[in-house]
């Protein structure tokens, strides 16, 4: 709690705040941090318990104003539907790279959206997996926000050609409109 409470004290109120794998606990630990945190008004708790505990997720999301997150390592639609016909998530997480490409991602956010779940996209990879997910979520009525990782890696932007640079500027990455994900080349330096 002295962590995100020192972020908070810094950052202010009007920034979102969300508070990223402290570790599989158990359910009522989950509860406990979820009400601590409540005052901190956090965008989103994320995977407090394993994502295959369906039950526990409604719990943990019933016992709280705190927006629930999993998602990040199901693969496939099928791996979120228990999750969101049982209540038990505010904020679904997909990662294309895992939950099963593009268009699955895609499929993933509109059924979270036909169940008034909003769509996070993971993204931990390469400036190609961060266009690919820009699609996504431009394409997305339920989309939120888009996990970046890279921000302190200055070669990061120079692995492709053809986009805008910085990829993100602001906060936000320009989609460009050229076919596919509007990527040129990928610098010889990577292919080797």
């Amino acid at each position: 709690e002295q962590y995100i409470a020192e972020v908070r004290e810094i950052i202010g109120m009007d920034i979102p705040l969300a508070i990223d794998h402290v570790g599989h606990i158990s359910l009522q630990n989950g509860i406990r941090l979820a009400r601590r945190i409540e005052k901190y008004v956090p965008a989103w708790l994320e995977d407090v318990i394993p994502w295959q505990y369906t039950e526990h997720y409604r719990q943990l999301q019933d016992a709280t104003t705190v927006p629930i997150c999993t998602g990040e390592d199901i693969y496939l639609k099928e791996g979120f539907e228990p999750l969101l016909k049982s209540g038990g998530l505010s904020i679904i997480h997909p990662d294309l790279l895992t939950s099963g490409g593009i268009l699955e991602t895609k499929k993933i956010g509109d059924m979270a959206q036909d169940h008034g779940v909003a769509m996070a996209i993971h993204m931990a990879e390469s400036p190609i997996a961060a266009m690919a997910a820009a699609h996504v979520a431009t394409a997305t009525e339920n989309f939120m926000a888009l996990e970046y990782h890279s921000a302190d890696v200055d070669w990061w932007d120079d692995i492709v050609t053809g986009v805008a640079k910085p990829l993100v500027k602001d906060g936000f990455i320009t989609v460009p409109d050229q076919p596919g994900l509007g990527i040129d080349d990928v610098v010889d330096e990577v292919i080797s």
